[in-house]
């Protein structure tokens, strides 16, 4: 049963930088990226949990905030990507990791 939660966080962590990744300008800064390898690693290790997930949500805010200070073009192109990214991490990521007990 573990081991399925551990592939259902480690497939949304993936969608979320795959998502990022696919973002008209990307991840330029790679905030996402890194602080899903960040999640990834404290996970592995052992280590706390809730500011590594606090760094995720962080990182898509600043996507967010980084999209609506663009131009209106821009802001179309991305919006749908942002979304499927806070979708994933909504509905996938943070329950899954609820459900393991962790306060996310």
């Amino acid at each position: 049963m573990q081991g399925d939660a551990l592939g259902r966080i480690d497939l949304a962590l993936q969608r979320i930088a795959r998502l990022a990744e696919h973002l008209p300008d990307g991840d330029t800064e790679e905030h996402v990226r890194r602080s899903v390898s960040e999640l990834r690693a404290a996970f592995d290790g052992r280590a706390p949990m809730e500011p590594a997930v606090a760094r995720v949500v962080r990182s898509l805010q600043l996507l967010t905030g980084a999209n609506h200070g663009g131009r209106r073009r821009v802001f179309d192109d991305r919006a749908p990507g942002i979304d499927r990214m806070d979708a994933a991490l909504e509905s996938e990521l943070l329950p899954e990791l609820r459900r393991m007990g962790f306060d996310v």
